[in-house]
């Protein structure tokens, strides 16, 4: 598994997407980096958890992501499996053009010891603004992400994740975003926040623990 290294800000809903665009990249100007890559993508999110929700109650996620292009992506769909909390989070995923059935999902990472079973247990459409964020040895890719959960409400978060260079170039560039944009940095996994998201009615068990 590979450990990611990310800072979240929440974005409320009533910004306007161009507003925080336009000062992200004049922040990140200002702070010395260029900007490559930008692109916007839509993703669907298929979330997958036990009949207890206990992979949400262990702040694990288990999903599939699809949307993909097969002619420059890996596969049309990404299966990821994550653990441990923002600050120390790992994840492993596994590429393929196939659908896979949910014992070979539990299978592809070596969960059936964990989770005897599970089930597909929220799902979202989502659109994201992508560009990588480049300074000397360092890069990073930001990401303005807007989920739409299905039987849930949708939100916003600001996502900068190191891919390469020095970690404290992160620190450089979320202290003036933060402050600038007046944002806050959560620490919930997106799969919480989706699942929290849905009414209780539909999953009143996630207050039972």
């Amino acid at each position: 598994m590979e450990q990611e290294i990310e800072i979240k800000l929440d974005v409320p809903l009533d910004i306007k997407t161009n507003d925080i665009l336009e000062r992200l990249e004049q922040i990140v100007k200002q702070n010395g980096f260029t900007i490559t890559e930008p692109k916007v993508v839509g993703r669907n999110f298929q979330y997958y958890d036990t009949s207890n929700l206990d992979i949400y109650r262990r702040g694990e996620t288990l999903r599939r992501i699809g949307g993909f292009d097969p002619n420059i992506d890996k596969g049309l769909f990404r299966y990821d499996f994550k653990i441990g909390p923002i600050e120390d989070r790992y994840e492993a995923n596994h590429w393929t053009s196939a659908e896979l059935d949910e014992n070979e999902i539990l299978n592809q990472f070596d969960l059936m010891r964990f989770y005897a079973e599970i089930f597909p247990s929220a799902f979202a459409t989502t659109q994201h603004h992508k560009m990588k964020l480049q300074r000397r040895g360092t890069l990073i890719e930001a990401t303005l992400d807007y989920f739409n959960v299905v039987d849930g409400a949708g939100f916003r978060e600001l996502e900068l994740e190191l891919e390469h260079g020095d970690k404290s170039d992160l620190i450089v560039l979320r202290e003036p975003i933060q402050n600038q944009l007046g944002l806050k940095r959560i620490s919930k996994q997106k799969y919480n926040r989706v699942i929290e998201s849905i009414p209780k009615s539909l999953y009143n068990q996630i207050n039972s623990y």
